[in-house]
């Protein structure tokens, strides 16, 4: 079962940088869990969750189905792998070619982000003014004169008038 977690989880694997502390390189520590780091991402660091089932053991190699982000980088649902299960396909997370998956180069990629993004902000401008502009309006049919609130008045008060007058 956890070759077959591996397997599809591969793109997830991650190594055991330290236990205990940031950077160091003790196997066990009084505070368990991991600093591990994704091969995909060799930058990252997360940390095993207290929460863990694994939090104590502090393997060498796992895969991680979830992480979650609160004051640091945690992992929460882990498994413990052989390195050996993965080996044969981690490179197809660092061999792929970019160009290839766009469909074009990565400078033509980029200008036509940068022109649907110009787009998005031009249209969100364009249909915020709009917006205020309807608000307006709006705001300007309200506008009522005394001369309206007076007319109201008197009305309702005939309508009351009235009311009373089939009462009696």
């Amino acid at each position: 079962c956890r070759r077959i977690i591996a397997q599809c989880y591969f793109m997830n694997t991650a190594r055991r940088h330290g236990v205990g502390g940031e950077g160091t390189k003790q196997v066990s520590g009084p505070e368990g869990g991991g600093i591990y780091k994704p091969v995909i991402d060799e930058i990252s660091m997360l940390r095993l969750h207290p929460s863990s089932a694994i939090f104590e053991v502090a393997p060498k190699w796992i895969v991680y189905a979830q992480s979650m982000f609160t004051s640091k980088a945690y992992i929460n649902t882990a498994c413990t792998i052989e390195y050996d299960w993965v080996k044969s396909l981690i490179p197809r997370l660092t061999g792929y070619n970019d160009e290839k998956l766009a469909g074009c180069s990565l400078e033509e990629l980029a200008e036509i982000t940068e022109v649907k993004n110009k787009a998005v902000v031009e249209k969100t401008t364009a249909q915020r003014r709009e917006e205020l502009a309807q608000k307006a309006r709006l705001l300007h049919k309200r506008h009522t004169t005394t001369s309206q609130v007076a007319h109201a008045k008197a009305r309702y008060l005939a309508r009351k008038k009235a009311r009373l007058a089939e009462g009696e």
